[in-house]
């Protein structure tokens, strides 16, 4: 069974090795709280326990081309990030965080060691950049295996937690952690994320238990690639473990739902998070390319329940206002609620390429935990990157799309019309499905490997929707600019 957890965690984080990989056959799944000066970035609660999750939840949470942020890859601590903020030759002493408590759990049954630890910055006026920690597994005085990290900007006085489980060889038993912290730089805290946690709820699963909550801040900036913690605790306050997430963006002055992973022996009697800001983070608050991009827009966005149990088939469609420049590699999130506001589910993913004034429909699905029914769905839009192009929309076309109904695979035909005159390699198609209102119900996605110059492809794939559609219809890109020009 220890084999089959790890082989699953390691085929989700093979499928997120880059923002924009791709993956998948047709019709299948490829792709805090206080301000300084106060002392504490995370809301905790004792956690409302929701039915078992279905394996499929998190394992496969859509038919779009990018794997969800939600089952991250840590990025090997093998170079130091390069945070840099303002100081002064007063603030270029070096700054240890302080261990506050530290905690784990062993699965026994999957080799798997969840751990959790809480730090603090113990400088009232300095922020703390590029700390490192190190996570030592021990069997007597043997040690089985180690983890390291970084903790790339820590708020004067912030205490914060760091989650997540490391696997150890077969038949071996963990009897202690050591946590090492490498000091930090202290810097001028320019920064403040000013995030606030709601409504952490916790939802177990024999697999890939998870913790969810929304998280908004208070910047009138964007805040991009930030990461997420979770800290699990006992009914005896003890840790037993944690986990993490990468959040891609959240919007100037908003909020965005976000789901963890938590591993941990037993079910946690309270979870806490804590947003971290990392060296991502501050990159993309000092980029200053193309800062006369307009930003782009969701026109419409809608979803319906399927008839499979848990299953909500969704579908935006996103434009492109600039007369000039492409977004490429645009990062948009998904977020079902329920009817009291808490976090169902989380999908977030990469729009490959948005044309000048074009508009593309994206379409997929997700599932939320058993008996739970989802209230609303949020669309959310970033663009990241701009090219300047002299191409239009209309490079991709479609024709023909038809729905197919069938009680277990629905499907939607049609034809995509290439019309440059180069082949085109690995073209992203979705299909959208709205009901006699015109209001989306639902979608899906698959790839067309190779549409020859000037030619065009038929397709077909599997939509998720609850009802057969009134109207379908097919939207195409590639994956980069370089692929038409």
């Amino acid at each position: 069974m220890g084999l089959v957890r790890l082989w699953l965690v390691l085929l989700m984080a093979a499928s997120l090795s880059i923002a924009c990989s791709r993956g998948g056959d047709d019709g299948d799944d490829p792709t805090a709280t206080t301000n300084p000066p106060s002392p504490t970035l995370t809301t905790a609660v004792d956690v409302a326990t929701a039915s078992s999750t279905p394996i499929e939840a998190t394992a496969t949470l859509t038919s779009t081309p990018e794997a969800s942020a939600t089952a991250p890859i840590r990025p090997a601590a093998t170079t130091a990030p390069t945070v840099t903020a303002t100081s002064t030759d007063a603030l270029d002493a070096e700054v240890s965080l302080e261990l506050v408590t530290q905690g784990f759990s062993e699965i026994q049954s999957y080799d798997e060691v969840a751990f959790g630890f809480i730090v603090e910055n113990p400088d009232g006026v300095n922020a703390v950049v590029n700390s490192e920690y190190t996570v030592t597994v021990y069997d007597g005085d043997v040690e089985l295996e180690s983890d390291s990290g970084y903790l790339d900007y820590v708020l004067p006085g912030q205490r914060l937690g760091v989650g997540g489980s490391i696997f150890i060889p077969e038949g071996r038993d963990a009897d202690s952690i050591v946590i090492e912290l490498t000091a930090g730089e202290a810097v001028s805290p320019d920064l403040d994320p000013g995030f606030s946690v709601t409504g952490i709820t916790y939802y177990p699963d024999s697999l890939f238990p998870s913790a969810t909550a929304v998280i908004s801040t208070s910047a009138d900036y964007p805040l991009q690639d930030f990461e997420v913690f979770a800290v699990g605790y006992d009914e005896a306050g003890s840790i037993i473990g944690g986990g993490y997430t990468f959040v891609s963006f959240i919007l100037p002055g908003g909020s965005t739902g976000v789901e963890v992973n938590l591993s941990s022996v037993d079910e946690p009697a309270r979870v806490e998070l804590y947003p971290v800001v990392t060296s991502l983070t501050v990159y993309g608050i000092n980029d200053p390319s193309f800062d006369n991009a307009l930003p782009l827009e969701i026109v419409q966005d809608g979803f319906g329940v399927s008839s499979f149990e848990g299953e909500l088939g969704w579908g935006f469609i996103a434009e492109n206002p600039n007369t000039d420049l492409a977004a490429e590699t645009t990062a948009y999130q998904v977020t079902a609620y329920a009817a009291d506001n808490t976090v169902l589910g989380v999908y977030s993913s990469y729009i490959s390429l948005l044309l000048p004034g074009e508009r593309l429909g994206l379409g997929g699905s997700f599932y939320v935990p058993s008996g739970k029914a989802a209230e609303r769905l949020e669309f959310e839009i970033l663009g990241r990157y701009f090219s300047e192009t002299l191409l239009q929309a209309g490079v991709l076309t479609s024709s023909g799309a038809a729905f197919v109904a069938d009680e277990f695979s629905p499907q939607v035909t049609g034809t995509i019309i290439n019309s440059v005159t180069r082949d085109l390699s690995a073209v992203e198609v979705y299909a959208l499905a709205y009901d006699a209102d015109g209001q989306i119900i639902g979608g899906g996605f698959t790839f067309v490997d190779m549409i020859e110059a000037e030619g065009q492809a038929d397709v077909e794939m599997t939509i998720a929707v609850g009802e057969d559609p009134a109207m379908v219809e097919l939207f195409a890109t590639v994956s980069s600019l370089s692929d038409i020009e």
